[in-house]
Formats: structure tokens, sequence, C-alpha cells
């Protein structure tokens, strides 16, 4: 991912007039850019890792 897709997607996770599920969107791409597991990812958004 470019610096550029990281600003982008954290300015999505931080505005205000974003829909709520597309800066969610971006808050789990940024946080599976760190590195960090889909478990792990789910437990710090407290959402769930299943899909309906």
């Amino acid at each position: 991912m470019t610096e550029r897709q990281q600003q982008v997607l954290q300015a999505l996770v931080v505005s205000r007039s974003c829909a709520r599920g597309l800066a969610h969107r971006a808050e789990i791409i940024l946080l599976a850019f760190d590195g960090l597991k889909n478990e792990e990812i789910a437990q710090q958004l407290g959402c769930d890792t299943e899909s309906d």
C-alpha cells in the first residue's frame, strides 16, 4: 500500500461526513496492513469475524 493510499484511508476513518460503513472498512484495511490477524481486528473493533 502506498503512503498516499494510507493517507486516504486514514482520512476516511476520521471523517465525520463519510458513511460509517465505509470508514469501518477503511479501518479494517489499515489494521490488516499493519499485520493484525482477522481475529485481532475483530476484537479491537468489536465486530464479528463471521459474515452473515
